[in-house]
């Protein structure tokens, strides 16, 4: 498996989104659990969503058109809507009124909101989450039964060393493109969501809540990233620590 990292982060990753069709303030499996079941499969200018008790949604992905004023959060950004059809399918699957929209190509968003950290789509802050396999295992270790990597949605899985590694990197290389730890990921309800079936549970957050509080008493669980230069990363690439945190 291959990634192209371009200006935003990993290509077409963050790429879309489902706003409030009213105030275009996005939605999440935060409010809307049965989001994580919907199925994207990009391929050229098309892109097809799947989900239980739909008809398969098959629409021509729109770079240009009516844009919308729509919501990161509480950031303003620009969406390119996606036509009537993909805003009916998503109207009907999760019970309201939706569009679909694309991060338009003349939005510029920095991560963090920073413009020396690069730019960022319709993720939440920034473009990379790391999170390490032994990280994952000691966790699941202490809850008593696997938690799945998908319930933490990091875009690169590292391994090979302790767990929490992840919080000690200042600067690490995956092939020719270099990386920069810029925060810690503070977690939210997500996590509580399976992905397989949309059903809520209590872990992992009660069990991260016994020894991963910050001192604001927010829960973290990984490290947000930011890349310096673009290019192709794979599984089974390895790894060169180029700094630790002091």
């Amino acid at each position: 498996m291959r990634a192209e990292l371009d200006s935003n982060g990993i290509k077409h990753d963050r790429e879309f989104m489902v706003v409030d069709a009213v105030s275009g303030k996005f939605e999440t499996q935060r409010k809307k659990p049965q989001m994580a079941l919907v199925k994207p499969a990009l391929s050229g200018n098309y892109i097809e969503f799947n989900a239980p008790g739909m008809t398969p949604l098959d629409v021509i992905v729109r770079k240009q058109g009516k844009t919308m004023d729509v919501f990161v959060r509480d950031i303003p950004c620009k969406g390119v809507d996606q036509g009537e059809e993909a805003a009916r399918w998503f109207s009907n699957y999760l019970g309201g009124d939706y569009r679909l929209v694309r991060f338009s190509d003349e939005c510029v968003r920095y991560a963090g909101g920073k413009p020396e950290q690069g730019y960022v789509a319709f993720a939440d802050a920034y473009p990379l989450l790391v999170i390490s396999e032994e990280s994952r295992a000691d966790l699941s270790l202490q809850v008593g039964y696997d938690i799945p990597m998908d319930r933490f949605r990091p875009n690169i899985v590292i391994s090979g060393s302790k767990p929490y590694v992840e919080d000690s990197i200042l600067n690490m290389r995956i092939g020719d493109v270099e990386f920069s730890f810029v925060k810690p990921c503070v977690r939210c309800n997500i996590t509580l969501v399976d992905q397989t079936s949309a059903q809520l549970g209590k872990e992992p957050l009660a069990t991260l809540t016994k020894y991963r509080r910050n001192a604001d008493g927010k829960i973290e669980f990984g490290q947000n990233v930011v890349h310096k230069l673009n290019g192709p990363i794979a599984v089974g690439d390895s790894i060169k620590i180029l700094d630790y945190k002091r």
